[in-house]
Protein backbone atom coordinates (compact mmCIF):
# COMPACT_ATOMS: atom_id res chain seq x y z
CA UNK A 1 0.00 0.00 0.00
CA UNK A 2 1.60 3.16 -0.99
CA UNK A 3 0.99 4.79 3.05
CA UNK A 4 1.10 8.53 1.05
CA UNK A 5 -1.09 8.22 -1.34
CA UNK A 6 -3.61 6.40 0.68
CA UNK A 7 -2.98 9.14 3.76
CA UNK A 8 -4.12 12.10 0.88
CA UNK A 9 -7.32 9.85 -0.13
CA UNK A 10 -8.52 9.12 3.42
CA UNK A 11 -7.77 12.65 4.80
CA UNK A 12 -10.64 14.38 4.18
CA UNK A 13 -12.62 11.77 6.02
CA UNK A 14 -10.94 11.65 9.31
CA UNK A 15 -10.33 15.39 9.16
CA UNK A 16 -14.31 15.99 9.16
CA UNK A 17 -14.45 13.31 11.85
CA UNK A 18 -12.10 15.40 13.83
CA UNK A 19 -13.89 18.50 13.62
CA UNK A 20 -17.63 16.79 14.58
CA UNK A 21 -15.49 15.25 17.41
CA UNK A 22 -15.19 18.64 18.87
CA UNK A 23 -18.10 20.66 18.13
CA UNK A 24 -20.00 21.23 21.34
CA UNK A 25 -23.64 20.51 20.42
CA UNK A 26 -24.36 18.10 17.22
CA UNK A 27 -27.70 18.48 15.00
CA UNK A 28 -29.42 15.66 13.78
CA UNK A 29 -27.77 15.22 10.25
CA UNK A 30 -24.37 16.37 11.80
CA UNK A 31 -25.05 12.90 14.28
CA UNK A 32 -25.61 10.92 11.02
CA UNK A 33 -22.54 12.22 9.16
CA UNK A 34 -20.32 11.98 11.96
CA UNK A 35 -21.05 8.22 12.34
CA UNK A 36 -20.84 7.49 8.54
CA UNK A 37 -17.28 9.17 8.84
CA UNK A 38 -16.90 6.79 11.96
CA UNK A 39 -17.70 3.74 10.02
CA UNK A 40 -15.90 4.87 7.05
CA UNK A 41 -12.30 5.74 9.43
CA UNK A 42 -12.66 2.40 11.20
CA UNK A 43 -12.41 0.49 7.69
CA UNK A 44 -9.22 3.04 7.06
CA UNK A 45 -8.05 1.52 10.10
CA UNK A 46 -8.50 -1.91 9.29
CA UNK A 47 -7.22 -1.99 5.74
CA UNK A 48 -3.81 -0.11 7.44
CA UNK A 49 -3.52 -2.87 10.48
CA UNK A 50 -3.50 -5.19 7.55
CA UNK A 51 -1.71 -3.92 4.48
CA UNK A 52 0.49 -0.63 6.47
CA UNK A 53 0.31 -1.20 10.13
CA UNK A 54 2.61 2.08 10.20
CA UNK A 55 2.57 2.61 14.27
CA UNK A 56 2.16 6.31 14.60
CA UNK A 57 -0.90 6.51 12.28
CA UNK A 58 -2.45 4.00 13.60
CA UNK A 59 -2.20 5.33 17.00
CA UNK A 60 -3.72 8.10 15.48
CA UNK A 61 -6.74 6.93 14.10
CA UNK A 62 -7.23 4.63 17.05
CA UNK A 63 -6.90 7.61 19.12
CA UNK A 64 -9.95 9.76 17.27
CA UNK A 65 -12.08 6.63 16.82
CA UNK A 66 -12.60 6.35 20.65
CA UNK A 67 -12.97 10.03 21.43
CA UNK A 68 -15.61 10.34 18.30
CA UNK A 69 -17.27 7.21 20.39
CA UNK A 70 -17.32 8.70 23.92
CA UNK A 71 -18.66 11.65 21.88
CA UNK A 72 -21.63 9.58 20.63
CA UNK A 73 -22.43 7.94 23.39
CA UNK A 74 -22.42 10.94 25.60
CA UNK A 75 -24.66 12.91 23.34
CA UNK A 76 -27.13 9.95 23.10
CA UNK A 77 -27.16 9.12 26.58
CA UNK A 78 -27.89 12.56 27.61
CA UNK A 79 -31.20 12.61 25.87
CA UNK A 80 -34.54 10.95 27.09
CA UNK A 81 -34.80 9.95 23.77
CA UNK A 82 -32.84 7.22 24.46
CA UNK A 83 -34.81 6.24 27.52
CA UNK A 84 -38.28 6.38 25.63
CA UNK A 85 -36.47 4.55 22.53
CA UNK A 86 -36.04 1.20 24.86
CA UNK A 87 -39.75 1.39 26.32
CA UNK A 88 -41.67 2.41 22.72
CA UNK A 89 -39.22 0.57 20.43
CA UNK A 90 -36.16 -1.20 21.60
CA UNK A 91 -37.92 -3.74 24.25
CA UNK A 92 -41.27 -4.00 22.61
CA UNK A 93 -39.56 -5.27 19.52
CA UNK A 94 -37.01 -7.52 21.45
CA UNK A 95 -40.47 -9.05 23.23
CA UNK A 96 -41.46 -9.48 19.95
CA UNK A 97 -38.60 -10.78 18.07
CA UNK A 98 -38.43 -13.94 20.68
CA UNK A 99 -42.25 -14.34 20.92
CA UNK A 100 -42.09 -17.97 19.64
CA UNK A 101 -39.17 -18.70 22.28
CA UNK A 102 -41.01 -17.57 25.69
CA UNK A 103 -44.67 -18.17 23.78
CA UNK A 104 -43.70 -21.85 23.45
CA UNK A 105 -42.31 -22.21 26.84
CA UNK A 106 -45.54 -20.44 28.30
CA UNK A 107 -47.61 -23.11 26.85
CA UNK A 108 -45.11 -26.05 27.89
CA UNK A 109 -45.24 -25.03 31.40
CA UNK A 110 -49.25 -24.13 31.67
CA UNK A 111 -49.62 -27.60 30.49
CA UNK A 112 -47.07 -28.85 33.01
CA UNK A 113 -48.69 -27.17 35.60
CA UNK A 114 -52.32 -28.91 34.45
CA UNK A 115 -50.36 -31.88 34.48
CA UNK A 116 -49.16 -31.83 37.79
CA UNK A 117 -52.60 -30.75 39.22
CA UNK A 118 -54.83 -33.49 37.00
CA UNK A 119 -52.51 -35.94 38.40
CA UNK A 120 -52.68 -35.34 42.04
CA UNK A 121 -56.41 -34.69 41.28
CA UNK A 122 -57.19 -38.31 39.83
CA UNK A 123 -54.45 -39.73 42.62
CA UNK A 124 -55.32 -38.35 45.69
CA UNK A 125 -53.86 -40.78 48.07
CA UNK A 126 -50.38 -38.54 46.46
CA UNK A 127 -50.99 -35.97 48.48
CA UNK A 128 -49.36 -37.93 50.93
CA UNK A 129 -46.29 -37.02 50.05
CA UNK A 130 -46.36 -34.18 50.31
CA UNK A 131 -47.45 -34.10 54.06
CA UNK A 132 -49.75 -35.56 56.68
CA UNK A 133 -53.10 -34.81 56.43
CA UNK A 134 -53.63 -32.50 59.23
CA UNK A 135 -50.67 -30.00 57.47
CA UNK A 136 -52.76 -30.54 53.84
CA UNK A 137 -55.88 -29.53 55.05
CA UNK A 138 -53.89 -26.46 57.15
CA UNK A 139 -52.80 -25.87 53.84
CA UNK A 140 -56.46 -25.29 52.22
CA UNK A 141 -57.66 -23.44 55.00
CA UNK A 142 -55.70 -21.37 55.98
CA UNK A 143 -52.14 -21.08 55.35
CA UNK A 144 -52.62 -20.39 50.95
CA UNK A 145 -54.58 -17.70 51.65
CA UNK A 146 -52.58 -16.16 54.82
CA UNK A 147 -49.60 -16.09 52.58
CA UNK A 148 -50.85 -13.29 50.89
CA UNK A 149 -51.20 -11.56 54.24
CA UNK A 150 -47.75 -12.45 56.23
CA UNK A 151 -46.86 -8.87 56.03
CA UNK A 152 -48.14 -5.12 55.09
CA UNK A 153 -48.85 -4.74 51.73
CA UNK A 154 -45.72 -2.47 50.98
CA UNK A 155 -43.58 -4.64 52.22
CA UNK A 156 -44.94 -7.76 50.76
CA UNK A 157 -45.05 -5.90 47.22
CA UNK A 158 -41.19 -5.82 47.30
CA UNK A 159 -40.37 -8.98 49.14
CA UNK A 160 -42.05 -10.78 46.10
CA UNK A 161 -41.21 -8.30 43.89
CA UNK A 162 -37.34 -9.13 44.99
CA UNK A 163 -37.64 -12.66 44.73
CA UNK A 164 -39.49 -13.03 41.09
CA UNK A 165 -37.14 -10.45 39.59
CA UNK A 166 -33.78 -12.83 40.98
CA UNK A 167 -35.97 -16.30 39.35
CA UNK A 168 -36.31 -14.22 36.37
CA UNK A 169 -32.51 -13.03 36.40
CA UNK A 170 -31.21 -16.24 36.96
CA UNK A 171 -32.92 -17.79 34.08
CA UNK A 172 -31.36 -15.18 31.65
CA UNK A 173 -28.31 -15.66 33.62
CA UNK A 174 -28.20 -18.99 32.75
CA UNK A 175 -28.72 -18.65 29.41
CA UNK A 176 -25.75 -19.41 28.09
CA UNK A 177 -25.44 -22.96 29.43
CA UNK A 178 -29.87 -23.85 28.25
CA UNK A 179 -29.87 -26.61 30.88
CA UNK A 180 -30.51 -25.28 34.39
CA UNK A 181 -33.15 -22.93 33.01
CA UNK A 182 -35.42 -26.17 32.62
CA UNK A 183 -34.87 -26.67 36.26
CA UNK A 184 -36.09 -23.94 37.46
CA UNK A 185 -39.19 -24.04 35.10
CA UNK A 186 -39.67 -27.47 36.49
CA UNK A 187 -39.40 -26.75 39.85
CA UNK A 188 -41.97 -23.40 39.40
CA UNK A 189 -44.50 -25.21 37.69
CA UNK A 190 -44.60 -28.47 40.40
CA UNK A 191 -45.49 -25.53 42.76
CA UNK A 192 -48.04 -24.24 41.42
CA UNK A 193 -49.05 -27.82 39.75
CA UNK A 194 -49.49 -29.49 42.86
CA UNK A 195 -50.74 -26.51 45.08
CA UNK A 196 -53.55 -26.27 42.57
CA UNK A 197 -53.79 -30.03 42.67
CA UNK A 198 -54.67 -29.84 46.45
CA UNK A 199 -56.47 -26.91 46.68
CA UNK A 200 -58.75 -28.30 44.05
CA UNK A 201 -59.13 -31.98 45.91
CA UNK A 202 -60.32 -30.27 48.85
CA UNK A 203 -63.11 -28.02 47.62
CA UNK A 204 -60.60 -24.67 47.24
CA UNK A 205 -60.20 -24.46 43.62
CA UNK A 206 -61.94 -21.61 43.05
CA UNK A 207 -60.06 -20.11 46.04
CA UNK A 208 -56.92 -21.18 44.49
CA UNK A 209 -58.08 -19.30 40.96
CA UNK A 210 -59.30 -15.82 42.62
CA UNK A 211 -55.64 -15.59 44.47
CA UNK A 212 -53.26 -17.06 42.11
CA UNK A 213 -54.91 -14.99 38.69
CA UNK A 214 -55.26 -11.47 40.13
CA UNK A 215 -50.89 -11.49 40.30
CA UNK A 216 -50.07 -14.96 38.43
CA UNK A 217 -50.65 -14.23 35.18
CA UNK A 218 -48.42 -11.35 34.45
CA UNK A 219 -45.81 -12.83 37.01
CA UNK A 220 -45.75 -16.34 35.54
CA UNK A 221 -45.54 -14.65 32.36
CA UNK A 222 -42.55 -12.58 33.04
CA UNK A 223 -40.87 -15.36 34.16
CA UNK A 224 -41.55 -17.49 31.25
CA UNK A 225 -40.57 -14.74 29.10
CA UNK A 226 -36.92 -14.30 31.33
CA UNK A 227 -36.90 -18.41 29.99
CA UNK A 228 -37.34 -17.86 26.44
CA UNK A 229 -34.85 -15.22 26.33
CA UNK A 230 -32.37 -17.09 28.44
CA UNK A 231 -32.50 -20.25 25.97
CA UNK A 232 -32.35 -18.37 22.85
CA UNK A 233 -28.97 -17.05 24.37
CA UNK A 234 -27.86 -20.37 24.50
CA UNK A 235 -28.85 -21.17 20.82
CA UNK A 236 -27.69 -18.28 20.07
CA UNK A 237 -24.32 -19.65 20.10
CA UNK A 238 -25.15 -23.31 19.63
CA UNK A 239 -26.35 -22.62 15.71
CA UNK A 240 -24.96 -18.98 14.68
CA UNK A 241 -27.71 -17.62 11.97
CA UNK A 242 -24.60 -14.23 11.67
CA UNK A 243 -21.35 -14.60 10.24
CA UNK A 244 -19.46 -15.28 13.38
CA UNK A 245 -20.35 -16.78 16.61
CA UNK A 246 -19.37 -14.35 18.68
CA UNK A 247 -21.35 -11.50 16.90
CA UNK A 248 -24.56 -13.90 17.06
CA UNK A 249 -24.03 -14.01 20.68
CA UNK A 250 -23.31 -10.47 21.70
CA UNK A 251 -26.24 -9.45 19.43
CA UNK A 252 -28.52 -12.10 21.85
CA UNK A 253 -26.74 -11.54 24.44
CA UNK A 254 -27.45 -7.38 24.56
CA UNK A 255 -31.02 -7.84 23.39
CA UNK A 256 -31.43 -10.08 26.44
CA UNK A 257 -30.24 -7.65 28.61
CA UNK A 258 -32.49 -4.92 27.63
CA UNK A 259 -35.17 -7.81 28.00
CA UNK A 260 -33.81 -8.39 31.87
CA UNK A 261 -34.15 -5.00 32.61
CA UNK A 262 -37.82 -4.48 31.25
CA UNK A 263 -38.99 -7.35 33.06
CA UNK A 264 -37.39 -5.50 36.63
CA UNK A 265 -40.37 -3.42 35.59
CA UNK A 266 -42.93 -5.69 34.69
CA UNK A 267 -42.14 -7.92 37.66
CA UNK A 268 -42.97 -4.72 39.94
CA UNK A 269 -45.76 -4.21 38.50
CA UNK A 270 -47.45 -8.07 39.13
CA UNK A 271 -45.76 -7.95 42.66
CA UNK A 272 -48.06 -4.19 43.52
CA UNK A 273 -50.93 -6.28 42.10
CA UNK A 274 -50.00 -9.32 44.63
CA UNK A 275 -49.23 -6.89 47.46
CA UNK A 276 -52.05 -4.60 47.06
CA UNK A 277 -54.87 -6.25 44.75
CA UNK A 278 -54.98 -10.34 45.62
CA UNK A 279 -55.22 -9.75 49.40
CA UNK A 280 -57.46 -6.92 49.22
CA UNK A 281 -61.42 -7.82 50.00
CA UNK A 282 -62.53 -7.13 46.87
CA UNK A 283 -64.82 -10.07 45.33
CA UNK A 284 -62.56 -12.71 43.66
CA UNK A 285 -64.03 -11.48 40.10
CA UNK A 286 -62.84 -7.99 40.12
CA UNK A 287 -59.81 -9.24 41.35
CA UNK A 288 -59.25 -11.64 38.64
CA UNK A 289 -60.19 -8.78 36.14
CA UNK A 290 -57.77 -6.38 36.87
CA UNK A 291 -55.07 -9.59 36.76
CA UNK A 292 -56.74 -10.18 33.27
CA UNK A 293 -56.13 -6.29 32.26
CA UNK A 294 -52.70 -6.94 33.24
CA UNK A 295 -52.27 -9.22 31.28
CA UNK A 296 -53.98 -7.77 27.92
CA UNK A 297 -51.79 -4.71 28.57
CA UNK A 298 -48.74 -6.37 28.31
CA UNK A 299 -49.42 -8.78 25.26
CA UNK A 300 -50.61 -5.94 23.28
CA UNK A 301 -47.23 -4.19 24.39
CA UNK A 302 -45.00 -6.75 23.40
CA UNK A 303 -47.14 -8.29 20.35
CA UNK A 304 -48.73 -5.09 19.24
CA UNK A 305 -46.77 -2.32 19.57
CA UNK A 306 -43.32 -4.68 19.52
CA UNK A 307 -44.80 -6.04 15.97
CA UNK A 308 -44.88 -2.01 14.74
CA UNK A 309 -41.09 -1.72 16.53
CA UNK A 310 -39.72 -4.51 15.29
CA UNK A 311 -41.24 -4.32 11.35
CA UNK A 312 -39.90 -0.70 11.14
CA UNK A 313 -36.31 -1.83 11.53
CA UNK A 314 -35.66 -2.44 15.52
CA UNK A 315 -34.32 -5.86 17.29
CA UNK A 316 -33.60 -5.17 20.37
CA UNK A 317 -30.09 -4.87 20.09
CA UNK A 318 -28.54 -1.29 21.11
CA UNK A 319 -27.39 1.11 18.36
CA UNK A 320 -25.13 -0.22 15.91
CA UNK A 321 -22.18 3.03 16.58
CA UNK A 322 -22.11 1.30 20.47
CA UNK A 323 -21.79 -3.03 19.25
CA UNK A 324 -18.36 -3.26 20.38
CA UNK A 325 -17.87 -6.82 18.92
CA UNK A 326 -18.81 -5.87 15.40
CA UNK A 327 -17.14 -2.00 15.82
CA UNK A 328 -13.51 -3.87 16.74
CA UNK A 329 -13.53 -5.85 14.21
CA UNK A 330 -13.60 -2.69 11.23
CA UNK A 331 -10.32 -2.15 12.82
Amino acid sequence: MDLEAFTHAKGPTWRQLERLTKKRKLSATESEVMLDVYLQTGIHLSNLRSNAPDPTLVMALSSLLARARRKMALSQSSSWHAFAGFWLYSLPAALYRLRWWWGIVAIVNVLFIAGFATWLHMYPENESLLGSQRVIEHLVEHDFEDYYHQAAAADFSFQVWTNNAFLALQCIAFGIAGFPIFKLLFSNSLNVGLSGGVMWNHGGGLKFLGLILPHGLLELTAVFVAAGAGLALAWSWIYPTQKTRLAALGNMGRTVVGVGTGLIVILGISGLIEGFVTPSPLPSWSRVAIGVLAEGAFLLYALGLGKAAYYSGHDGDIDQRYRMDETVTVY
